[in-house]
């Protein structure tokens, strides 16, 4: 790869300035990059332009061997790089020597470990509150049968009372007829007996009696029969 300037510290190196830094570091064979590559040879185009071109596999620490002080950069004994590809083009590389690489690369682990226990949590609590929610529309579901429920039992109290209602009325009203052909009887009797004509009449009311109450029995089973029990 070719790079058209460098970044030392804050400090970007280009131009005069890179070339007369590429010579130097190629006669005193210092090492450029988080991979310890040599430093091969100058590439140039065909305007003049050119970047430094990096190659080779051989490893060493970059310290604070060369006198950088002469391109503005002040560097600290475990030297830190940004190379580009060209000034004011976005950082193409991050170059660091291997005890920062081994920091760099504890780093990201912790920051990736972090962002995975983040996304795990995040897939628990969103199962959770699915979990409820489940749960809530269950209970909706559970409690709208219950209303029902109470709903039904309430229209089985209610029919239940008007049937018992009603049955109370009839068998008052059955009452007083009875108590008024009792009295009609008793009264008739009465008159029977003063006129010498007794025993007269009383197979027609005992007919009228035994009828009735024949009736009255047909009613209170009728009703019985259309009244619910109460659960």
């Amino acid at each position: 790869m070719v790079h058209r300037a460098l970044e030392i510290f804050g400090t970007v190196i280009e131009g005069g300035d890179l070339d007369k830094l590429r010579d130097e570091l190629f006669d005193s064979k210092l090492l450029v990059n988080r991979d310890g590559y040599q430093v091969k040879y100058w590439n140039k185009n065909g305007n003049g332009a050119g970047g430094f071109v990096i190659g080779g596999s051989e490893m060493a620490k970059l310290n604070n061997l060369f006198g950088w002080g002469k391109y503005g950069v002040k560097p600290a004994m475990t030297t830190v790089w940004n190379r580009y590809v060209a000034r004011g083009a976005v950082m193409v590389d991050y170059v660091a020597a291997e005890e920062r690489r081994k920091v760099t690369a504890a780093e990201s682990e912790k920051q990736r470990k972090k962002l995975r226990e983040s996304v795990l949590r995040a897939a628990e609590k969103e199962e959770i509150v699915g979990h409820y929610k489940r749960i809530l529309e269950e209970n909706k579901e559970v409690m709208w049968e219950k209303e029902s429920v109470k709903e039904l039992l309430r229209e089985v109290i209610e029919e239940k009372n008007r049937v018992v209602e009603e049955q109370s009325r009839v068998i008052k009203e059955k009452e007083v007829e009875i108590r008024s052909l009792k009295a009609e009887k008793k009264k008739k009797k009465k008159i029977e007996s003063e006129n010498g004509t007794a025993g007269i009449g009383d197979s027609t009311f005992m007919n009228q009696c035994f009828l009735l109450f024949c009736f009255f029995l047909f009613f209170v089973s009728a009703c019985v029969g259309l009244s619910v029990p109460l659960v």
